[in-house]
């Protein structure tokens, strides 16, 4: 079979960057309930990836399964297959969002999910899809045969690690670089997929996102009053004309989130640096109670603390300004 794989490879246009929709960089949040761990990847795969989500992973409860969602185009190659060996080690189940995408490199990725026991563990929920190509270098005039052999070694060990189908394999090579071969709850003929019944039920992962979504878009419309200089008016602080002799609108540069994790009861924990013109910064971790309005979730209330020696230096005087 392997010799079979080796002729294929040879007589097509051998490449090995993944095709990537216009996404932007990986990011990582993350929601608990009482039975599981969800982590939300969604974005570009890009080197280092692999260490974000080791730290994240270790954060979160033991004892418990954890899952990771993707939601990605894809991305660097090696990055993702280092993902998939990550999740198999650590006995980490893989899914595809709610009618999301996970394409080339995902998709290889996804291929590593399993249970506490080790038993495979990848979900495809019903409107949501996995992609598989072939992948090309981007200037095939610099890339020495050996690295082509080492690059193809390297693919032939992982689907052998996570015991990825020949078949699948088979079909990926064939399938050219700029097209996509798609695999759904329907059509699928090579993986042991599980069509996420329990996993709807425990998290709804469009709820999710559009709640993380919220709060981004929230933080970057103040990110662009600060650059602007114009009026912009929340329920905590108003950053309007007549409050920019105030300490917050002559001091904030900008705002940058580090991490957003998905609480219950629509409620959501953000860690938060306020970075100041002095070149100092407040950390704080701020909790947010959301409010569904028509098909979008406002800010209802809200409560901060502080996570830096400077935050609680300036906590009694400041921090129930921050936006």
């Amino acid at each position: 079979m392997r010799s079979i794989f080796l002729k294929k490879i040879f007589n097509m246009s051998i490449f090995v960057t993944l095709l990537v929709t216009t996404l932007s960089a990986l990011n990582f949040t993350t929601s608990i309930t009482d039975r599981y761990n969800y982590i939300f990847a969604y974005g570009k795969i890009s080197s280092g990836d692999i260490y974000k989500l080791s730290r994240i992973y270790r954060t979160l409860p033991k004892n418990r399964q954890t899952i990771v969602v993707f939601n990605s185009g894809g991305g660097e190659l090696r990055e993702g297959l280092k993902i998939g060996i990550y999740l198999k080690k650590h006995h980490i189940g893989s899914a595809v969002s709610k009618n999301g995408v996970c394409a080339s490199s995902c998709a290889l990725a996804f291929l590593g999910g399993r249970d506490l026991y080790g038993r495979k563990l990848m979900i495809l929920p019903y409107g949501s899809k996995l992609g598989y190509h072939s992948f090309y270098y981007k200037d095939n005039r610099y890339v020495s045969v050996e690295k082509i052999q080492n690059d193809f070694s390297y693919l032939f060990k992982y689907f052998n690690y996570v015991s990825g189908p020949n078949a699948l394999l088979s079909k990926m090579l064939d399938t050219q670089s700029r097209n996509m071969y798609w695999i759904t709850q329907r059509n699928n003929r090579y993986l042991p997929l599980k069509k996420g019944v329990y996993f709807s039920k425990t998290n709804n992962v469009k709820n999710t996102f559009s709640k993380i979504e919220s709060i981004k878009n929230y933080f970057n419309k103040i990110n662009l009053t600060l650059r602007a200089e114009s009026g912009y008016s929340n329920g905590y602080v108003a950053l309007n004309y007549t409050d920019y002799n105030s300490w917050l609108a002559q001091n904030l540069r900008y705002i940058y989130i580090s991490n957003i994790k998905v609480l219950k009861n629509n409620r959501i924990r953000v860690k938060t640096y306020y970075m100041l013109k002095n070149y100092k910064k407040i950390c704080t971790y701020n909790t947010y109670k959301l409010k569904r309005v028509s098909n979008s979730w406002n800010i209802a209330a809200k409560s901060v603390k502080p996570c830096n020696t400077y935050a609680r230096r300036v906590s009694k005087v400041y921090l129930y300004k921050l936006p």
